[in-house]
């Protein structure tokens, strides 16, 4: 694997819009200089595009950056505004044709990163609720152009097609609940004016979707997402929430997720961290800042976790780490909790940041921490005597057996059967009447939670059953939506940490419903076997605040282990939200009919 990544090229595209000519931004342009200036300092640095439009205040620093950065090589200069060369606009045309040629001076194997920083959008009246990305175009590079979702996606499954690993960062806002006087709220609203303006009816890419082959079938994807695997996509905020932009020490202002990426990536001085690992650092850093920011906002992992920005992750990381959050009266906390499988008295390893799970002698050895109230989502938790330590503690990397090999898969049945198990015993009323959950079959047959049902394999796909969620309340509710599988695997069904059911209209408890469609199959190894049906558990968490169950999440029988570590706290901060949460299980039996012969 090593050998296949090491002659991997990098490839970066850095998109960053402060003029626009409604509701200009501030911090965007500085997000993707910001950026690039931490990507020419890596070790192998990437070929760099990069589009911006700063707005009239940003001209005199913006020339003085360029003058500072004109004498590195291989890398393409940065746009002022209109009186710079119009290739270098952050326009429709050039991000979409840069986009386009690095897929195709792309080989298998190389590294794609993409960072937008600028204003969403979200397109009404559309059966898909798609996406867009608000771009510019015109002579003068400053009218608006929407860049849609499906037309981004097509895109991407370009090149994941190709295989390139790619990484997406959005730092703007699709959430229609934006304040119009709020200036830092990355988030324009739909203007059907734009894309007449260029001959096209709103939503029209929505009308290629039937024909994209790569597009996932009634998940609950965002629906322009493609095939998970060869990609992920770092959102600023949930579907209802506001992304905005912060002030730095210096006044000067940053997009959230730019801000706390950048440093989550200085601080770990290795772009080979997995994007799990990144995003759970990223979570703990959103959440101490919340109540100063007066802001909920969290983001949003889409698809490949276990992949990194550039390169394969390095050895020895297949953990999920827990990041600990250090709460404004100076205490600590960590993103899980019962319903997580945490008890009181339960110890953690501590690691620093920058050393969990890579080199835990050579800098910092860990020390111990206990659990001293297990809450529903989140835990309270206290460093023990900082003089003892965990010297040398032992990890295992993918694919390595050694004599603890037998415990190790003992550990994992147990796991299994402890994230079976879970319930909440203290699940309180009012919560469990906000939403309903049930499958319901082609012939219209409604499943309730603990019922069995019947599926055929590989069924087809208007005849495969669906699970409905509704959210019958006036507060947006979380799912997560996991699949306990005949090989004792724990598989995340949604490939994303979480999907928001958002609440009816301006919160008046109005229903909003989602769905997705469940594709089951009895796995080859059983049919090799001679089995002819298999069971699955699906096992559906409904929380009041977002939060990760990826400490439940195993792999097949036998395959790598997870361990569980914490990360030491960063900034100080906290919040406070509900921490109700209902965990309900389907019994799926997956069965192969006598005439099937495809398996």
């Amino acid at each position: 694997m090593d050998d296949q990544h090491a002659d991997a090229t990098h490839y970066a595209i850095l998109i960053g819009i402060n003029a626009y000519p409604e509701k200009p931004l501030k911090g965007c342009v500085r997000d993707v200089r910001d950026i690039r200036k931490y990507l020419r300092g890596m070790s192998k640095p990437p070929q760099i595009r990069i589009f911006t439009a700063p707005s009239t205040n940003d001209l005199n620093s913006s020339h003085q950056a360029e003058r500072l950065d004109s004498s590195h090589p291989a890398q393409v200069s940065e746009s002022s505004g209109p009186d710079e060369s119009p290739e270098l606009w952050p326009t429709y045309g050039n991000v979409t044709s840069s986009l386009k040629e690095m897929s195709s001076r792309a080989k298998a194997g190389d590294f794609i990163y993409i960072h937008y920083s600028g204003h969403g959008t979200r397109i009404p009246n559309s059966s898909t609720g798609d996406l867009a990305l608000v771009l510019l175009e015109g002579a003068t590079g400053t009218n608006p152009r929407y860049l849609e979702g499906l037309e981004l996606a097509s895109l991407i499954g370009d090149m994941v097609r190709k295989e390139l690993t790619v990484t997406l960062v959005l730092d703007c806002c699709f959430s229609g609940s934006v304040m119009r006087d709020d200036s830092s709220a990355r988030y324009l609203r739909y203007d059907p004016k734009v894309p007449a303006a260029y001959g096209l009816a709103p939503g029209s890419s929505l009308k290629t979707k039937a024909s994209c082959p790569v597009y996932r079938n009634a998940s609950m994807l965002p629906n322009w997402l493609v095939h998970p695997d060869g990609y992920t996509i770092l959102t600023a905020c949930g579907p209802t929430e506001i992304a905005k932009e912060l002030w730095d020490e210096e006044g000067q202002r940053h997009g959230v997720l730019s801000w706390f990426l950048l440093r989550s990536l200085q601080n770990l001085g290795d772009v080979r961290e997995s994007r799990q690992n990144i995003y759970r650092h990223l979570c703990a850093r959103f959440q101490e800042t919340q109540e100063a920011r007066k802001n909920e906002q969290n983001p949003i992992l889409y698809g490949n976790k276990t992949l990194s920005f550039f390169g394969p992750a390095s050895p020895g990381m297949c953990s999920a780490p827990v990041s600990v959050i250090k709460k404004l009266d100076g205490s600590l906390q960590i993103g899980a909790g019962q319903a997580h499988g945490i008890y009181d008295g339960d110890q953690f390893t501590v690691h620093p940041w920058a050393s969990a799970e890579r080199d835990l002698g050579s800098k910092s050895d860990p020390i111990l921490a206990k659990v001293t109230q297990a809450r529903a989502l989140v835990s309270d938790v206290e460093l023990l005597d900082t003089s003892v330590r965990v010297v040398n503690l032992p990890t295992m990397t993918l694919g390595q057996t050694n004599a603890s090999f037998i415990y190790d898969l003992m550990e994992h049945l147990v796991k299994f059967k402890m994230a079976k198990n879970l319930a909440n015993k203290e699940l309180a009323i009012p919560f469990r009447e906000s939403f309903s959950i049930q499958i319901i079959d082609c012939s219209g047959r409604i499943f309730q939670p603990e019922s069995l049902v019947k599926v055929k394999h590989n069924e087809e796909k208007h005849l495969r059953p669906k699970l409905v969620i509704e959210n019958k309340g006036s507060k947006d509710l979380y799912l997560h939506i996991y699949d306990m599988g005949p090989h004792w695997q724990v598989k995340n069904l949604l490939r994303a940490n979480h999907k928001v059911i958002p609440a009816g209209k301006d919160g008046q408890g109005s229903t909003v419903i989602s769905s997705m469609k469940l594709t089951m199959t009895v796995p080859r190894e059983l049919c090799e076997k001679g089995h002819r049906q298999c069971d699955d558990i699906i096992e559906v968490f409904v929380t009041a605040q977002p939060t990760s169950f990826d400490l439940l999440e195993l792999p097949k029988f036998g395959k790598s282990f997870m361990k569980s570590s914490i990360t030491r706290p960063g900034r100080e901060g906290g919040g406070s939200s509900s921490e109700d949460w209902a965990v309900l299980n389907f019994f799926i039996r997956t069965y192969i009919d006598v005439v099937d012969i495809d398996l």
